[in-house]
């Protein structure tokens, strides 16, 4: 009986210590902080994609050529503009076709990495470059010439190349990513859908 005795005294001793223990640790750890704003990020990114129907073909490797370009997202952009002025301040560096396969669309990622915060912006997606902005290229190597493939490849008369998805933005330290995705279509320059 003695022996019952002191085991179970040890067990609860050794139940005690352990209690004690964890207790000491506990109080050791040190209390979580109520999550803050991060006050150094200066710059934010937006990413997405612009898509294009396959039945439109890819763009050629240059005016009058009749192969496709190697790159077919190369002569995109998106630029992040001023709205009263449509002057960019920020556009994409360089796009690549997606690697996910789309068997209905073309897809090309995107990112703007130095996106300024606290800015009202203004995403668009063009075809050419952004030195023009706020003009686009009028080119009709890009707006309404042949593409290559596709059974659908010119848009039809009165129509051109234009890109729905445009959109606004302010980014801030507390939401400093933003996506916004882009599809070209065929339609009218000044109704685009």
């Amino acid at each position: 009986m003695k022996e019952k005795f002191v085991s179970i005294l040890t067990i609860i001793a050794a139940i005690a210590a352990i209690s004690i223990a964890s207790a000491a640790s506990a109080a050791a750890q040190p209390r979580p902080q109520p999550v803050k704003a991060i006050k150094n990020v200066r710059h934010g990114s937006v990413t997405g994609t612009i898509r294009w129907s396959k039945t439109y073909g890819i763009i050629p490797m240059g005016p009058g050529h009749s192969q496709a370009a190697p790159s077919p997202c190369g002569q995109f952009y998106v630029a992040a503009t001023v709205p009263s002025t449509g002057t960019g301040v920020v556009w994409s560096s360089g796009m690549t076709l997606s690697p996910y396969y789309d068997p209905n669309y073309y897809v090309c990622n995107y990112i703007i990495p130095s996106v300024p915060l606290h800015t009202p912006l203004y995403l668009i997606a063009g075809l050419g470059g952004v030195l023009l902005l706020p003009k686009m290229s009028e080119d009709s190597y890009y707006l309404t010439d042949a593409w290559i493939g596709g059974n659908y490849n010119k848009p039809p008369r009165g129509t051109s190349r234009t890109f729905t998805g445009s959109q606004s933005i302010n980014l801030t330290p507390e939401n400093p990513k933003a996506v916004v995705n882009f599809e070209m279509i065929y339609a009218r320059r000044d109704n685009p859908k």
